[in-house]
């Protein structure tokens, strides 16, 4: 009752409070890369490089992506300073894919974060058939057999017989007839 209360006093909703304890934190302290798929053209990166990583690596921070084809080729992006995400576009369905963030020492690439690896999705549709799905007119039929509700034309006929009434084709029927 005293929750209700002081939502009364202040004029903030329930929902208002809620929010207010279920903040994300801005930063979790654990240095980390991830990589995820956007769409088959597209991957999304984001990180977190903790104040003692990013002191102990100064310089320009690059985000290298690379690609494995038959062949494993690699790009890069110059990160801004601030910059926690970044979008890349490989335009390279059905390809696996890994970053790593680093820095240029010595005109070497030195990584400092490395990402999880994952797989860009295909642009096409499947040409795999796979033969435990069921067409839409066989999962009717299947759903038609094993439901008699009160609506199944079985249904209607019980009650017909039982209580001799018209069975429900010629209800149906004369239904039909009268909207003529």
């Amino acid at each position: 009752m005293q929750f209700i209360n002081n939502l009364r006093n202040t004029g903030r909703t329930k929902e208002d409070k809620l929010m207010d304890r279920t903040e994300f934190p801005d930063f979790y302290y654990k240095d980390r890369l991830v990589l995820m798929v956007k769409n088959p053209f597209t991957l999304h990166a984001y990180w977190e490089i903790t104040t003692h990583l990013r002191n102990m690596n100064p310089g320009q921070l690059i985000l290298r992506t690379y690609g494995f084809t038959p062949e494993i080729y690699f790009f890069d992006n110059k990160i801004e300073q601030e910059k926690e995400n970044y979008y890349i576009d490989v335009n390279r369905p059905d390809t696996e894919f890994y970053a790593q963030i680093g820095i240029y020492s010595n005109n070497r690439f030195k990584p400092i974060l490395e990402s999880n690896r994952v797989r860009t999705p295909r642009n096409t549709v499947s040409d795999v058939i796979d033969q435990n799905w069921l067409s839409l007119k066989e999962v009717y039929l299947r759903t038609l057999r094993k439901r008699q509700g009160p609506s199944s034309p079985e249904f209607i006929e019980g009650l017909s017989i039982d209580r001799k009434l018209q069975p429900a084709s010629e209800a149906v029927a004369l239904r039909k007839e009268g909207n003529k």
